[in-house]
């Protein structure tokens, strides 16, 4: 049975909250600002706007319940109004003595470059670890500075300071059997050309011990999942997609068993080609469904000098019509062109096998058994729509070669 650890977070914490009571030093930027417009920490989201003037803005009002002594993931973004670099840096007071400025305290997130407010790429993400010697009511503060340099108490240059309010639970114990992968939520639903989003797996089994890893797979070939390189915090950034993709978490449990997220899916405007059979016959027909967008202009290309501009179907297909067909969609709406292909595969079907005729002479006897063994572990084409009936079924030749068996 799964464990189903993604804990209740209940803010009653009456008792926790009442010991807090440190002032804080002030955060200023004479220089001008220069907007964070986001963070999340755990389950908590904060969007403010871009266009901020207030040098320092105070979000203690908005709180988290989190865990100490696991990964949780720190997302931070924000606009730099031109080609300009902003270095971040997160501040956690996590003595609770006040400031900001005990060993550990400071983290450096890493720099926002040239980014606008609706920019997610330029997003920064890093896993903070609470220590576990935490426990209670803990601020974190913010800082985005033009050119780095800053300090908790900044008062130059410029930039923008946010202060945070935490609630820190002691640490769970570690995993153990199958976690719990929780939901995976994306930003967007469909992008334009170039557009970047994030994708967040919430509600997941938190203990000590839990790696995530996410993991994508192109529409046009569902089931062909592969891992998403450097992707093992809770919060997936993808700078850009040039086809409809999909992607999910897998959760594991370095004392127990492995759970895979729903599956998330996020499209883009060009054109999804249905896929065609692994072999078309030669005499048979070619049918391939074209599905534009509705803001779409299609063109597809293929072996000599093949053009069309929508669905197609060829009869009576020949050798001339196999190989590469390639689309190319412009979206009108995004002003953006996205481009995909696919292969045709026309071949002599009249090349068949029986069952069970491993040397391919029309009669199945002992022989083939010892055809089985010479051959054993080669391997070459599947037969399409292969089954147990004995009736001849076609199959391409493997590249294999044997020596000849006299008997």
């Amino acid at each position: 049975m799964k464990q189903l650890y993604f804990f209740l977070l209940i803010s009653l914490w009456s008792a926790g909250e009442s010991t807090f009571a440190q002032t804080y030093c002030p955060a200023s930027f004479p220089g001008g600002v220069s907007a964070i417009t986001e963070v999340r920490f755990g389950y908590m989201t904060n969007v403010s706007a871009a266009s901020s003037t207030s040098d320092y803005e105070d979000f203690t009002g908005i709180a988290d319940t989190v865990l100490s002594g696991i990964n949780i993931t720190l997302l931070v973004n924000g606009t730099t109004a031109g080609n300009f670099t902003d270095s971040v840096t997160a501040y956690f007071d996590y003595n609770q003595d006040g400031d900001f400025t005990d060993p550990g305290e400071s983290i450096s997130i890493g720099a926002i470059t040239n980014a606008t407010a609706l920019s997610i790429g330029s997003a920064l993400i890093k896993d903070i670890v609470i220590p576990t010697t935490t426990v209670g009511t803990l601020r974190m503060r913010i800082i985005k500075k033009r050119l780095g340099g800053s300090v908790p108490c900044n008062n130059s240059g410029i930039g923008q300071a946010e202060d945070y309010k935490l609630f820190v639970l002691a640490a769970a114990p570690p995993c153990s059997g199958t976690p719990f992968a929780g939901m995976a939520t994306a930003s967007v639903s469909s992008v334009c050309g170039g557009e970047s989003f994030a994708i967040q797996l919430s509600y997941y089994t938190q203990n000590s011990g839990i790696t995530i890893q996410w993991e994508s797979s192109p529409m046009a070939t569902p089931g062909y999942w592969s891992l998403v390189l450097g992707a093992t915090s809770s919060i997936l950034i993808v700078p850009a997609i040039s086809q409809s993709m999909t992607y999910r978490a897998d959760l594991t449990c370095n004392n127990g068993g492995v759970d895979i997220s729903n599956i998330v899916t996020v499209t883009t405007p060009a054109t999804y080609i249905s896929p065609t059979s692994p072999f078309i016959c030669i005499g048979d027909t070619i049918n391939v469904t074209a599905t534009p967008c509705s803001t779409c202009a299609l063109t597809i290309t293929g072996p000599n000098s093949f053009t069309d501009t929508q669905s197609f179907t060829i009869y009576n297909a020949s050798l001339a019509n196999k190989g590469w067909y390639y689309t190319s969609t412009t979206d009108n709406s995004c002003n953006t062109v996205n481009t995909d292909s696919f292969y045709v595969n026309v071949v002599n079907c009249a090349d068949s096998v029986w069952p069970g005729d491993a040397n391919n002479d029309l009669i199945t006897n002992y022989l083939d058994a010892l055809y089985v063994a010479l051959y054993n572990g080669a391997s070459g084409y599947s037969r399409p729509n292969a089954s147990i009936n004995y009736t001849s079924q076609f199959c391409l030749d493997w590249a294999v070669t044997a020596s000849t068996i006299s008997i």
